[in-house]
């Protein structure tokens, strides 16, 4: 009996890139002030066996609390042509609370 790798074993994964930003909003036009919130983006990727299709859902494997984390980008690298491996990849995204400035 052959045990395949597959995407769904969280260990397969890694965490690539990860980064904070902040997002600014001027609403003067309102009466409000300057105001900010941080972005905190996560990228996970996980190696695909030869033939393995891409999974039908997310897998999160980061165990984010979906409430405040979102899957905003998923996919799959297809080098066509190459003799290169495919990559799956989940890009999460965290938005905090407005903060006044």
């Amino acid at each position: 009996m052959s045990s395949k790798k597959t995407t769904n074993f969280l260990i397969d994964f890694a965490l690539v890139d990860c980064r904070e930003e902040y997002e600014w909003y001027n609403g003067l036009w309102v009466g409000q002030y300057w105001k900010y919130r941080i972005v905190t983006t996560e990228v996970w990727e996980a190696l695909l066996e030869d033939g393995e299709p891409m999974p039908a859902s997310f897998i999160n494997p980061g165990n984010k609390a979906i409430g405040a984390w979102r899957c905003e980008d998923r996919g799959v690298s297809d080098p066509f042509g190459s003799p290169l491996r495919r990559w799956y990849h989940e890009t999460w995204v965290s938005r905090s609370v407005y903060y006044a400035v």
